[in-house]
């Protein structure tokens, strides 16, 4: 008969394997994903596209944020080196200085990001060069963002709210991971074939929450068209006088939320709530 020892070794063993088995299905299964989706950061240059925000909407769920595309194109350094033909072409088209492009494009791995138009992204797409790509992702603010006081806006360093809604509701509001173009290289700061250069979402956006005012946009939007045409500088807020429901909150002058520095000493006060 087997003695205790052989008994003792095997259950050793027995438990060893499950050990081993277990910790693979872990590695490969449970946590495969993530774990090859941290070993490509740490290969990746990368350059963000956007840090991803959800909405403030109005009472009926029309958008105060983000109602608007903005276009950037994305040079790939890697594969544009030495294709001085192309980066001519290229710096023509977006009014820069070709000497600039090629130095960065000589210098840098990471992908170029550049602000541009649809006229200008047609323009470059329509040339064929492989390297040279565009995307669409949305505009928090422009031009024709109304209830800014209310709303608020961000601080340009990192993204989080620094007035308004978008302080106040800084943890609904923002996401925890951001979209980038990276490329994945090897030691040898190559591109990897097959892989390369990457557009990289944010998941997260797909459970999004937005913020719900009881603002109505279309009123909103009427009361500062009134204000504007009348150059007057104030406060308007319109009531339902049923339910108590804020319908409109306006304040004048107000400013642009892309560009708050501007208006940081002015005799204005266009950052004042009135």
């Amino acid at each position: 008969m087997p003695s205790k020892r052989y008994y003792l070794v095997f259950l050793i063993t027995l438990f060893l394997s499950a050990v081993l088995l277990g910790r693979f299905f872990y590695l490969q299964v449970y946590s495969g994903k993530r774990l090859a989706k941290a070993a490509s950061y740490q290969r990746m240059a990368d350059s963000e596209i956007e840090k991803p925000r959800s909405d403030v909407v109005d009472r009926n769920n029309i958008p105060f944020t983000n109602r608007f595309t903005k276009t950037t194109i994305v040079l790939k350094p890697l594969m544009l080196r030495g294709k001085d033909e192309d980066i001519s072409s290229i710096s023509e088209i977006i009014g820069q200085d070709f000497r600039k492009i090629r130095q960065e494009i000589e210098t840098r791995r990471e992908p170029i990001m550049i602000q541009s138009d649809q006229v200008t992204k047609d323009k470059l797409l329509g040339l064929g060069i492989n390297g040279v790509s565009a995307i669409n992702s949305l505009m928090r603010y422009d031009s024709s963002t109304v209830a800014k006081h209310v709303i608020g806006y961000l601080n340009r360093s990192d993204q989080t709210g620094e007035t308004g809604v978008e302080k106040s509701y800084e943890e609904v509001l923002r996401f925890k991971e951001k979209s980038i173009v990276g490329v994945i290289t090897d030691a040898r700061k190559n591109a990897v074939q097959g892989l390369g250069y990457r557009l990289i979402a944010d998941e997260s956006r797909k459970n999004k929450l937005n913020v719900k005012l009881t603002l109505d946009y279309h009123i909103q939007k009427i009361t500062e068209e009134v204000m504007d045409r009348s150059g007057m500088a104030g406060a308007v807020v319109v009531e339902d006088t049923g339910s108590g429901d804020i319908l409109a909150m306006t304040s004048k002058p107000d400013f642009n939320q892309n560009e708050v520095l501007k208006y940081l000493h002015s005799s204005q006060n266009e950052l004042f709530n009135r």
